[in-house]
Order: structure tokens, then C-alpha cells, then sequence
């Protein structure tokens, strides 16, 4: 078997179908998709099992709800292909995504990215974004967009599973670049393929609540512990990179997207402020930028909130 295709699923009836039919759209038999339902309460049984006698390359496991990590870790384990693919299950691939990703397989490559199609509704974007061919050094401190996702990666089963790589439990924030900031460790080469051949759709936008948000921090600490005592400045250049980029989209759309009240956002900006402050040695120059952005953060909470209407308006238009 060359590749298992894992699909965490929750409540996910809407898009299911869109998502599995992309999958099996093809004859490939060197492939299998693994259907994890994490404790879904809607239709979403149903479509998996109405799939799984249709295609017998699809695998399905109901698991009790432990969160979208712990159904890609399960994946992770029960998978037997060569290699593994993430899908998220309101997302879809392209047509000939799959013989696209088994022609490079033949290479025997550590890690295979390719590129996607983004569109949310909400900000009304639609646009492409494509890999550039680079080593990988310059790739994870150049491309950030596409180094945080799993679902642009194809992964060699046999990097996770000999260094033991798994998602961040019970973390809604950051567990795939968690993820992905170790896998990277254990390699030295990237294969690209300069095709969008993953359709990334966030049609409601996202609505993380605010202590969900707040987990980004254990993400941030995940790797921090992993890098710590490694000699790899250049990732820990680019770990702290992307330490200050979501540590302030985090605090960002806290104060701008939540449907919290004026008290409710202020306590989480105040909790940031705290958790950065935790964390000045990580932050280091980027330590007062941050503590300067959530104070005024706060202080437009409190004082002006009616800006934040106009500034969302705005940027809605």
C-alpha cells in the first residue's frame, strides 16, 4: 500500500460527501481512506457508511470525541501505507491530485508539498498559493503559508512513526505546525509538485471560542521543548518567526472576530498579555511589540469598541 488518505470527521455532514466522493474519484488501488468519525452527532455516520460499502478502499471508525489531533493520531496508527495525507472533512481534492501525489511516491521522498486553493467566504477570498522550489531551510522560513498546514504534505509513515511524531492533544491551536516543526527536524530534502492539488474551504469562517484561541500558547511551548537543546538555529529563527506572527493573529482576532462581550474580551486579552509575558525568552526582541499590541488591544476594548465594528465593516467590504 503507497498511501493512506486520513480523514478526521465531526459534525461534518454538510461537506462529507463533497469530501469522500474527491477521494475515491479515481482507480487507484495502491491507496486506502481512512473515515474517522470522532463522536459526530449529525448524519455523518450514516454518509460514511453508505461510502464504505460502495468503495472497499475506505476504511471507517467511530471513536468516541477526543478532537480532531487524536482522530489523525489514531489515523496515524491504524494506517498502512507507505506514506499519509491529512484531509480535512470540509475540504475536497482535485481530480488527478491522487495520481499526481503516487507518480512522486515513486521517488522515494521524504516529504512531498504541493499546492492549494484557498477560499473563505467570509473575507471573500479566492486565490492560489503555489510552492516555490527551495531547500528546506529557505522553504519553512520563506513559504509560512504553506508550512503550517498537514493537508498540502504528503508524510513517509516511517519518519512519524520511528521518531514518534504525533498531534498535540487536546490543543485546537497550532497542533499541525506543532507537528510539522518536528517532522521537519527529521528531514533534509522537499519534493514539490507546483500544482494546487488541495481546495481549502472555510465557507461560515472560523469560530474558534477564546479559550480555544488561548491554546496556541501549548503548541508554542511543544516546540520550544522539542528545539530547546537541539542545535538547529535556523529553525528556532524561524520558530520564533512564527511565534510573534500568531501569537498576534491570535490576540487580533480575538479582539475583532469574537461575538464575546467587552468583559469577556478583555479577560483574554489580559490572559495573553500574561502568557506572552510567561514566555519573554521565546519573544525575545518581539517581547515589548507584543505586550505594546494586546495593551492596545485592550485599551480599544474597553474605551472604543465601536472602532472595531468600523474596522471589521471595513475590511468586510
Amino acid at each position: 500500500m503507497k498511501l493512506s488518505i486520513v480523514i478526521p470527521i465531526y459534525n461534518a455532514e454538510r461537506y462529507l460527501k463533497r469530501c469522500i466522493e474527491s477521494t475515491i474519484n479515481n482507480d487507484e488501488e495502491e491507496i486506502e481512506i481512512i473515515l474517522i468519525n470522532d463522536g459526530s452527532k449529525d448524519n455523518s455516520e450514516k454518509i460514511c457508511q453508505e461510502f464504505t460499502k460502495k468503495d472497499k478502499r475506505i476504511k471507517y471508525i467511530f471513536t468516541e470525541n477526543k478532537g480532531c489531533s487524536s482522530a489523525r493520531n489514531l489515523g496515524i496508527d491504524l494506517s498502512v501505507g507507505e506514506y499519509i495525507w491529512f484531509i480535512d472533512s470540509d475540504d475536497f481534492i482535485e481530480k488527478n491530485a491522487i495520481k499526481n501525489i503516487l507518480e512522486e511516491i515513486k521517488k522515494e521522498p521524504e516529504i512531498i508539498i504541493f499546492g492549494t486553493r484557498q477560499k473563505e467566504i467570509r473575507d471573500e477570498i479566492d486565490r492560489i498559493i503555489l510552492p516555490k522550489e527551495e531547500s528546506k531551510n529557505k522553504f519553512v522560513y520563506n513559504q509560512t503559508e504553506l508550512f503550517n498546514p498537514p493537508w498540502n504534505k504528503i508524510y513517509k509513515k516511517e519518519i512519524i512513526r520511528s521518531n514518534k511524531i504525533y498531534f498535540l492533544k487536546n490543543c485546537h491551536m497550532g497542533e499541525d505546525m506543532a507537528f510539522n516543526f518536528k517532522y521537519f527536524y527529521y528531514i533534509n530534502k522537499i519534493n514539490f509538485i507546483k500544482k494546487y492539488l488541495y481546495n481549502y474551504c472555510l465557507e461560515d469562517g472560523v469560530s474558534y471560542s477564546l479559550e480555544k484561541r488561548i491554546e496556541i500558547f501549548k503548541s508554542f511551548d511543544e516546540i520550544f521543548e522539542f528545539y530547546r537543546n537541539k542545535n538547529f538555529e535556523i529553525m528556532k529563527a524561524v520558530f520564533r518567526k512564527y511565534y510573534e506572527i500568531n501569537a498576534i493573529k491570535c490576540v487580533y482576532k480575538t479582539i475583532l472576530y469574537s461575538s464575546s462581550d467587552k468583559d469577556i474580551k478583555k479577560f483574554f486579552l489580559r490572559k495573553s498579555r500574561i502568557e506572552i509575558k510567561k514566555r519573554k525568552e521565546i519573544f525575545k526582541t518581539e517581547f515589548l511589540s507584543l505586550q505594546l499590541f494586546c495593551f492596545i488591544g485592550y485599551k480599544i476594548t474597553k474605551f472604543c469598541p465601536k472602532l472595531l465594528i468600523f474596522y471589521k465593516n471595513l475590511k468586510n467590504r
